[in-house]
């Protein structure tokens, strides 16, 4: 039985937030997190 690809909700909500932050999420794997992306670093 051959399945038919599926797409994470997770992702369709990344992209719909901003194509270029789910481009580096999910194709390129570039995203981390750092002072300036994580609610209240540093503080």
């Amino acid at each position: 039985m051959n399945e038919e690809p599926t797409i994470n909700i997770r992702s369709i909500q990344h992209f719909m937030y901003c194509p270029r932050r789910y481009a580096l999420l999910e194709l390129n794997q570039d995203w981390s997190e750092n002072a300036l992306v994580t609610p209240h670093a540093g503080v």
